[in-house]
């Protein structure tokens, strides 16, 4: 979704304030599953899985739109938590979306 933000050559500005409200929608939707005790902070059988993993590229995107991960502190935390991950930051490396911290 953020990715239309970024690559398309022409700025559309409702077209990118659709893609960005969407992306807060998506957020809303993983802080509420975050949020949830029974999931223990990660997206699938409350533990660190490949779905974490596939995840993080998206997010690592959202942090380059107009949005506060701070309204969304579950999400926050796991984006905090991933990024700290040695092997997160060593896919990362060097690459056009490297890990900011």
């Amino acid at each position: 979704m953020p990715r239309f933000s970024f690559y398309h050559q022409e700025k559309i500005s409702s077209a990118a304030e659709r893609y960005v409200n969407e992306t807060k929608r998506v957020l809303g939707v993983l802080e509420k599953h975050l949020s949830d005790p029974a999931n223990k902070g990660w997206l699938a059988c409350g533990r660190y899985t490949i779905a974490d993993l596939g995840f993080i590229a998206w997010m690592n995107l959202v942090e380059r739109l107009p949005i506060k991960l701070a309204e969304f502190p579950a999400v926050e935390a796991w984006f905090k938590k991933m990024v700290a991950r040695p092997a997160v930051k060593a896919g990362y490396k060097g690459g056009p979306y490297e890990i900011k911290e």
